[in-house]
């Protein structure tokens, strides 16, 4: 028999797969005590089964199967191989009209051709979910505990600390220190930013410093000794404060004084306005209100939809914040932060522009140009600007807070609408929402199928 050994991990924090180099060992040897031909393989390391990613090893491994390459697939346990109940169900499908078979070394073999071997499958898939359920909720829990404490969670370095999160990176953190200090002074966050990128002052993981970038760590609690939960301050860290607490409320006031706002058009306040899709006709879904309840539907027939699917909001949405932090350690995230070279100048232009435009301002301000002037040099700024962001992707300053070590969690906590919209843009490309099943009251998880960029 030709057997395929499927192996996955769902999360390797050192990056040197270890846990699928322990069931390649198990599940091989497995193949051998059976005699059979081992002609494949497939790997997702790093890679969770239980929020929908994309796992290119599984595709690949679904698609040798589907090929008729395959007589047996070999993991090491049944919810290696899935977490979902749809994707069960589809490879449930394609074992029985291909007449594979599954073993697995933890959790026995399965018979899918028989309706006892398909329910034994069905029990430990819903059992595999159910533990991931759990292990979000409780990673919720921890974080929440965390910050009451004054306690960080992990995640990438942030500027100005050490990987232990309490000890300075002298170089980062004077540089910090030296941009609270002009910016008080004065200075634009454009200069500033101008200056860092001709000394090659970088973020932690050595890109340019942006105006994006400054901005997100000026408005950061963290460098003043304060922990943040769900944007809200809930305590005051164990780790030492960069700059004094005074001065960063001072900084606070100034970033957050709406004259330094620019005017912007309507923004969005449903987060999944645009990424979600009709399993029935595929049309996007549009927001509803019904009796202050919000729901995203398909459009009626009359404006091009089917109006068969609809789902409550604030339950998906809920769901959606979930994937976001379960890809968040994933190497989704990783695989969209490098920039193109292109872009990276654009952004040092758009900090350039965007300087010329606050001395114009100034300039007019204090009366030396005219208001024609003022304008026609407005204008040709804004051209430029215009030109210079289309070159952006749509998610570049939420990603720009990534690379700079911006936590997932602290960008969905603390950031607004249009940057979870951004940080979902990064790695989502959208979500097909399937029909409901008939008497269920209650929102269903596994009617959302979650489909990544690539």
């Amino acid at each position: 028999m030709r057997a395929a050994v499927y192996l996955r991990i769902s999360n390797d924090p050192t990056g040197e797969a270890e846990g699928v180099a322990r069931q390649h060992d198990l599940c091989t040897a497995l193949v051998d005590k059976r005699g059979w031909d081992l002609v494949g393989v497939f790997s997702d390391n790093d890679r969770s089964a239980y929020k929908g990613a994309t796992r290119p090893g599984w595709i690949d491994l679904t698609d040798t199967i589907r090929a008729g390459g395959v007589d047996v697939v070999v993991a090491y346990a049944t919810d290696r191989l899935t977490r979902h109940p749809r994707e069960l169900e589809d490879l449930v499908d394609l074992l029985e009209a291909t007449g594979t078979q599954v073993e697995t070394v933890s959790s026995g073999s399965y018979d899918l051709s028989s309706p006892e071997g398909r329910a034994q499958a069905r029990i430990f898939g819903a059992m595999a979910r159910q533990e991931s359920e759990r292990k979000a909720v409780r990673l919720q829990d921890a974080n929440r505990h965390a910050a009451l404490k004054g306690k960080r969670m992990g995640g990438r370095r942030a500027f100005g600390y050490e990987n232990n999160g309490h000890d300075f990176r002298t170089g980062e953190a004077e540089a910090y220190r030296e941009a609270v200090r002009r910016f008080l002074r004065g200075e634009t966050i454009h200069g500033i930013v101008r200056d860092f990128q001709n000394r090659g002052i970088t973020t932690t993981t050595g890109r340019p410093v942006t105006t994006a970038i400054l901005r997100g760590y000026l408005h950061n609690p963290r460098y003043a000794g304060l922990r943040a939960y769900k944007g809200e301050i809930v305590a005051e860290a164990d780790w030492p404060p960069l700059v004094d607490r005074g001065d960063w409320e001072r900084l606070q006031a100034i970033l957050n004084d709406p004259a330094r706002k620019p005017r912007q058009g309507p923004r969005t306040q449903n987060l999944l306005t645009g990424f979600l899709r009709c399993t029935k006709c595929g049309r996007t879904l549009t927001t509803r209100k019904n009796h202050g309840n919000r729901s995203y539907g398909c459009p009626p027939t009359a404006l091009g939809g089917c109006g068969g699917t609809t789902i409550k909001a604030e339950p998906l949405e809920e769901q959606v914040r979930d994937w976001i932090f379960e890809v968040a350690t994933s190497p989704v995230i990783d695989e969209h932060l490098a920039a193109e070279p292109e872009e990276r100048g654009s952004v040092a232009r758009i900090a350039e522009l965007e300087e010329r435009a606050d001395v114009l301002a100034t300039m007019f301000a204090e009366g030396s140009i005219s208001r024609r002037q003022f304008e026609k040099a407005s204008q040709r700024i804004n051209d430029d600007l215009e030109a210079e962001r289309s070159l952006l992707r749509p998610t570049s300053r939420t990603i720009a807070s990534l690379s700079a070590g911006e936590a997932v969690s602290d960008l969905w906590e603390n950031g607004d609408v249009e940057t979870k919209r951004e940080l979902l843009a990064a790695v989502l490309d959208h979500i097909v929402v399937g029909e409901a099943v008939r008497g269920w009251n209650f929102h269903d998880p596994n009617r959302a199928t979650f489909v990544v960029r690539n």
